[in-house]
């Protein structure tokens, strides 16, 4: 899956999508720093592809507008 780009807070993100025996995963980046923020794992058994991104991007849009990131991105 192509990566999913979004915008919070002024604070670029980005989504890496990667399956694997469990379903798909989403890697949760704020563009421009070097960690990795989030791992979301989901369970995705007989969900299709277009579900499981879908899924994916509504819970890491979510925990990025109740994640404070602010301290994250200080340099």
């Amino acid at each position: 899956m192509k990566p999913h780009l979004f915008e919070h807070g002024g604070i670029s993100f980005r989504i890496d999508f990667h399956g694997n025996e469990l379903g798909w995963e989403g890697r949760l980046f704020i563009e421009g720093h070097p960690t990795l923020q989030v791992v979301r794992v989901l369970n995705m058994t007989g969900t299709s592809e277009d579900e499981a991104r879908r899924t994916i991007v509504k819970g890491c849009e979510a925990l990025a507008a109740d994640t404070p990131w602010s301290d994250v991105t200080k340099s």
